[in-house]
């Protein structure tokens, strides 16, 4: 934790903490709202079989 306040220059531990939630709220917001609009509009998604890249 000190490693990433100092990253970010957060001299209170409760600053780097308050942000860190606030992301992971944010993060699983975001997917549950893209969850719904899949659901709501029956997208599906097929299983990727096979892949492959020239690079």
């Amino acid at each position: 934790m000190r490693d990433i306040m100092e990253r970010v220059g957060h001299a209170n531990y409760e600053t780097t903490i308050g942000y860190t939630h606030r992301q992971t709220n944010a993060q699983e917001k975001a997917v549950n709202t893209l969850n719904n609009f899949i659901d709501k509009n029956q997208i599906s998604f097929t299983a990727l079989k096979s892949w492959s890249c020239k690079y």
